[in-house]
C-alpha cells in the first residue's frame, strides 16, 4: 500500500502490487488569457483563415472560368476567341467581387485588414 492506494499486500491479488497512475485522466485545459488570443496577435490563426478564405475564392472562381474554356472549345470557338471571352468573364468576375467587398466594408461586417 502506497499513500493509502492499492493492495495492503500483494499476495494473492496476481499482480506485483505496483500502483501506477491514471494517464488518460483528462484534465481541463488552461483557459487562455485575453493578452495571448489570436486576435491580439498580428498574423495569428484569424489572419490565417482569411487567406484560406480567399484563396478558396480564388480556387473557385479558376474552376468556373476553367468549365467556360471547356465548354466553349467544345462550342467550337477558336483559340484566340476562347482567351478573350474567359479574359472577359474573368475581369467581370473580379468587378463583381470588388464590388462584394465594398459593400461587406461599407456595413463593417468585413472589415480589412483587421481580424475578424
Amino acid at each position: 500500500m502506497y499513500n493509502g492506494v492499492g493492495l495492503p499486500t500483494a499476495r494473492g491479488s496476481g499482480t506485483s502490487g505496483r500502483v501506477q497512475s491514471n494517464n488518460f485522466l483528462l484534465r481541463p485545459r488552461p483557459s487562455p488569457s485575453p493578452s495571448s488570443s489570436a486576435a491580439s496577435v498580428p498574423g495569428g490563426a484569424r489572419g490565417f483563415r482569411e487567406e484560406m478564405a480567399e484563396h478558396e475564392r480564388k480556387r473557385a472562381l479558376e474552376s468556373r472560368l476553367l468549365e467556360l474554356r471547356e465548354a466553349l472549345e467544345e462550342q467550337g470557338y477558336t483559340e484566340a476567341e476562347t482567351e478573350a471571352r474567359v479574359a472577359e468573364a474573368r475581369k467581370a468576375a473580379e468587378e463583381e467581387e470588388a464590388k462584394q467587398s465594398a459593400v461587406k466594408e461599407e456595413r463593417g461586417c468585413w472589415p480589412k485588414g483587421k481580424p475578424l
